[in-house]
């Protein structure tokens, strides 16, 4: 899936599960799953925390150099285009959960 031979949208929505109990350090998203279908190269630009299931959880946009964002239950990020995320968590348990789309 993509548009114009580039990144695709991530249209609507793509839901990230991430398991807590697995420690990640600067560790690329990759991958995500649009409508069913996996996607290597997408470009989103807005993210939502969903429910970090009481983890901590730091991430960057874009750049395994830039510096970490502290998530937060409900913490939105809109307007700022980006194609990568890195996290960062500590081992702890449950699902965290993010939501990260395309909003024109």
């Amino acid at each position: 899936m993509s548009i114009f031979g580039g990144p695709t949208k991530v249209k609507p929505y793509a839901i990230i599960t991430m398991d807590a109990s697995v420690e990640r350090d600067d560790t690329a998203q990759g991958a995500i799953e649009i409508l069913g279908e996996t996607v290597e190269e997408w470009v989103a630009n807005t993210l939502t925390i969903l429910d970090l299931a009481g983890n901590t959880l730091t991430f960057k946009l874009d750049d395994p150099l830039a510096g970490d964002i502290p998530a937060s239950d409900g913490l939105k990020v809109e307007g700022i285009p980006f194609s990568e995320i890195y996290w960062t968590n500590t081992a702890g348990a449950g699902d965290m959960i993010i939501l990260i789309a395309w909003v024109d």
